[in-house]
């Protein structure tokens, strides 16, 4: 790569959503796993955001993540957290469903500097089975984003810092 100038941290593509790089279009962004997975025929490519975290929750069906270079595999009922900067990718089985929860990071870092373990759990990778609680909060993300409510902002902001809360436990 000496003699080209390009690293392959320059290779990876920056995105505020996957695909866009336009500014982040509301407090909180959700969307179905196959509303952009199936434009991309089911394969993510790997990318990086920089200014924002997701949580990945596969309701039903199978996927591969791939974290820096590891790969997670994904199947019914598993979230997957990607802090901002992460390096990822999916691939995932036709048909899957799920939820793809973005947060800007100004959303997440309010809530990390709250307490240092918490910053501490999300600034790395995780993946784990959505108990009840966390599973209810993304539906009722996906319920508040859908929504044109009075105070629709901070009910968004409220329930990520929540789930957050919920899935970094």
């Amino acid at each position: 790569w000496y003699h080209s100038g390009m690293s392959l941290a320059s290779q990876i593509p920056v995105f505020n959503l996957f695909g866009e790089t336009g500014a982040f279009p509301d407090v909180v962004h959700c969307e179905r796993i196959r509303d952009r997975a199936r434009l991309h025929d089911w394969e993510i490519a790997p990318h990086r955001h920089p200014a924002m975290a997701q949580v990945l929750y596969m309701e039903q069906g199978a996927a591969r993540a791939r974290l820096d270079g590891r790969e997670i595999p994904l199947h019914d009922g598993i979230f997957l957290f990607v802090p901002a900067q992460v390096v990822h990718g999916f691939a995932f089985r036709q048909g899957a469903e799920g939820l793809v929860l973005s947060f800007p990071l100004t959303l997440v870092s309010g809530l990390a500097g709250a307490s240092a373990g918490l910053g501490a759990r999300l600034s790395r990778a995780f993946a784990a089975r959505a108990d009840a609680r966390a599973a209810a909060l993304m539906r009722q993300i996906a319920d508040a984003f859908a929504g044109h409510g009075t105070f629709r902002a901070p009910l968004l902001a409220g329930l990520a810092q929540a789930l957050l809360a919920v899935v970094a436990e």
